[in-house]
């Protein structure tokens, strides 16, 4: 997906500038003025008998719902698992308790629809070719 996006924003394979730039600007937080992040709490996922990824699941329903429910107010928004490579920096700057575990950050603002990213259609394998109904 990421070379589909560089191939929109024109920046070929080879330059190694042009992709730096792209990366800095998934740091950047592609210039959305807020991001929400999603944490949970460790005693959560690390359990006793092993980890418990159902926490994960719920941060993906919770992730979900803000996105459906930023479109119906006309705002942009971006899962960025990026945005939570530095852990340790945004427990510092967001005075959050090392009990947190940051699952995702999701940008959010209004979209430049001007921009050619944002006229980018990723394409989609067919319902036939990814589930197997039974039953029905």
């Amino acid at each position: 997906m990421a070379a589909k996006f560089r191939e929109v924003k024109g920046i070929q394979r080879e330059d190694r500038i042009g992709r730096g730039w792209w990366r800095l600007q998934g740091l950047k937080l592609f210039g959305a003025p807020t991001v929400i992040y999603i944490c949970i709490d460790r005693l959560f996922y690390f359990q006793d008998a092993g980890i418990n990824v159902w926490p994960i699941f719920d941060c993906g329903l919770v992730a979900q719902n803000i996105m459906l429910l930023a479109l119906e107010y006309g705002l942009g928004t971006i899962p960025q698992a990026q945005s939570v490579l530095y852990p340790n920096i945004l427990r510092r700057v967001l005075n959050l308790s090392e009990s947190k575990l940051i699952v995702l950050g999701i940008t959010i603002g209004y979209p430049d629809w001007n921009d050619a990213i944002n006229q980018f259609q990723s394409e989609r394998e067919s319902l036939d070719r990814i589930i197997q109904w039974y039953g029905f």
